[in-house]
């Protein structure tokens, strides 16, 4: 550690935490500091520098998966806090079941509203259940003890400990507790942590997402905040990506191409997955991807293959101690036995590892069998699984993201959605991968077309339909490289009132844009989740909007109102003074487009729009929605 150089800035850092934790007031500071600051470089600094003072440090991280990461920065003995600090507390009833097979376990303060259920027929409640009430399976049960660690006897019968669990309590620590990640630590875990450690350290990105069901508490905790960023991350596109994840800025509707570092997506190889994950937002998105990356690899459905990556999802300590540890990545190096469970894994470090039983999650159901390590297949993770771990390229499901972008819209949850892509984002260290379609090719992927940017006609948009869900395969379907319209390479040469002037013209206020907005509500009813909850928005957001805009404007202003209202919440968007739209449609080969008409006065756009969708439609435009922006 003597060779750590550090900046100034960071330097400044260091000193004032050494100042910090040399005063034995000082209970508990903080690092702050976004992607690319450096925290780890500084974290490593301060541990050498008190231990020089003769201080004892331990450094942990909220999960396996970011203790690992800093083990492969060079800090060898970093795990988790829990392993550090902490005991994990059960319900009564699966307690029961513990001290029935033997294990001796510290039970804490009882809690008086949770009283165990009386044994049934010399069983304990929770195995009578699982057997359902055969007694002599049940203390067969039991006999496995003998052979098996604990709760891996009950694992057999499908009684796991996380069902079960309740949180930890502190166990008694010494020194100083460095705690990276601490974005995931909430309010409980913190309090836990500092009745175990005198001394507490948080170090990390008040950008990530906060714990599950809890506050992050690193924001609100004083300390020194690491705001310059390495001069080599500050050029990456990646890096002022993520930046503006964590703005809250909607990146999605852009192109998302930047040169090799970032590039959107049609599809992507199935074999990318083998090294790269794809992060999604649901669980149920992530078993379906995984079915359809090893479907188009040519696995058997239920067979492992040399290759493939794994997720531990073993609690034991008896797994944990032959190095299996709860979210770590394993790649199988070779599968052996008619089965093909039992295994040779290789973890992120290149240690060789040996499975005599890989329980597969996604198909060996609940029941463990004791002998069994538990995984699951590792091709889509969720961001929350992610966290705290880093790979060379990461792809994003962009139809999951934007999934989430209009529930986080509709349930007000701004915040969250610049949490999660932030946290997605800042996964990727060299490469970023949108993906539009959860579409994995067997040899090689179909990369977007670079759409050149236009003054005013049409722009450069991705596919923003996805708001909502993915846009119908068929739209993109065997197009791996379209080409641009004709018409509508004509309309991108000239402004959009010589558009309007060769455009046919339709009838007038006679339900303007009835064909568009049909086409549009069919579509949107066919095929998106959250379409309902997400018009309910938009539809409110609009009649806030109109009943200002009537009070201020004149009668004729009013009728203008009233008759774009129902297009701007399906896809139009409308400003006043001059008076202009936007509608936003998906060409016939593929392209998401945007034609833009202004006008001096209310009739005048009403002729315009009136005359452009007529022409969307007669040229097999598709109608698609896209996010209210005022």
């Amino acid at each position: 550690m003597e060779n750590i150089t550090l900046t100034s800035h960071q330097d400044s850092a260091l000193a004032w935490l050494v100042t910090q934790f040399c005063d034995e007031h000082a209970k508990l500071v903080a690092l702050l500091g976004h992607a690319g600051t450096g925290k780890t470089t500084v974290l490593a600094a301060l541990r050498h520098a008190l231990e020089i003072r003769g201080k004892t440090v331990a450094i942990g991280a909220p999960t396996h998966r970011a203790a690992l990461v800093l083990r492969q920065k060079g800090i060898a003995d970093a795990t988790t806090v829990h392993s550090l600090a902490l005991v994990p507390r059960f319900t009564a009833d699966y307690t029961s079941c513990l001290q029935w097979l033997g294990e001796d376990v510290p039970t804490g303060e009882p809690d008086p509203e949770d009283v165990a259920h009386e044994n049934v027929d010399g069983l304990p409640f929770l195995v009578y259940e699982a057997v359902k009430g055969e007694k002599e399976r049940g203390r067969g049960v039991r006999v496995l003890r003998r052979t098996y660690a604990v709760k891996k006897v009950l694992g057999s019968i499908g009684i796991h400990g996380r069902d079960y669990f309740l949180g930890f309590r502190a166990r008694a620590g010494l020194g100083i507790l460095i705690l990276d990640e601490a974005s995931m630590v909430g309010r409980k875990l913190l309090a836990l942590c500092q009745d175990a450690f005198p001394q507490v350290c948080l170090v990390g990105d008040p950008g990530q997402l906060p714990p599950v069901k809890d506050e992050s508490m690193l924001a609100r905790v004083s300390g020194f905040i690491l705001n310059e960023v390495h001069r080599q991350a500050a050029g990456s596109p990646i890096l002022q990506l993520a930046t503006r994840a964590r703005a809250g800025e909607p990146f999605w509707l852009e192109a998302l191409d930047t040169g090799d570092a970032i590039q959107r997506c049609l599809s992507a190889p199935a074999s990318a997955f083998l090294t790269a994950p794809l992060i999604v937002w649901r669980n149920s998105t992530r078993i379906e991807c995984t079915k359809a990356i090893r479907a188009a690899l040519g696995y058997p459905a239920t067979t492992l293959q040399v290759g493939e990556p794994l997720v531990c999802r073993s609690t034991s300590p008896e797994d944990r101690a032959e190095s299996f540890v709860n979210n770590a990545l394993y790649t199988i190096t070779a599968v052996e036995g008619d089965t093909a469970r039992r295994l040779t894994v290789c973890d992120a470090l290149g240690e060789s590892l040996e499975v005599e039983d890989a329980h597969i999650e996604e198909w060996d159901g609940a029941a463990i069998a004791p002998t069994a390590i538990p995984f699951r297949l590792g091709y889509a993770i969720t961001a929350h699984t992610a966290q705290g771990g880093e790979w060379p390229t990461v792809y994003i499901s962009l139809p999951d993201l934007v999934k989430y972008a209009g529930f986080a819209l509709h349930t007000h949850r701004e915040e969250e959605i610049a949490q999660w892509t932030y946290t997605a984002i800042t996964r990727a260290k060299t490469q970023l991968r949108f993906l539009t379609q959860h579409r994995f090719d067997a040899e090689e992927t179909t990369m977007s077309p670079k759409l050149s940017k236009q003054p005013s006609t049409l722009s450069d948009l991705s596919d923003s339909a996805q708001v909502l869900a993915s846009p119908d395969p068929a739209f993109l379907d065997d197009i791996p490289d379209p080409e641009m319209p004709p018409s509508v390479q004509a309309a991108m040469e000239v402004q959009a009132p010589v558009v309007a002037d060769m455009l046919p013209t339709t009838t007038r206020e006679d339900a303007v844009l009835h064909a568009f907005c049909q086409r549009l509500q069919t579509w949107m009813t066919e095929h998106h989740t959250y379409s309902g909850n997400f018009m309910d928005a938009t539809v409110n957001a609009c009649k806030r909007w109109m009943e200002t805009m009537i009070e201020r404007q004149n009668q004729q202003d009013g009728v203008l109102a009233q008759t774009v209202a129902q297009g701007f919440a399906q896809g139009l968007h409308v400003t006043g003074s001059p008076y202009s739209v936007t509608v936003q449609t998906l060409s016939p080969a593929g392209y998401v487009v945007q034609f833009r008409v202004e006008q001096p006065t209310a009739e005048q756009l009403i002729d315009e729009v009136e005359r452009l969708t007529g022409w969307l439609a007669a040229q097999h435009y598709t109608a698609m929605p896209s996010a209210v922006a005022f």
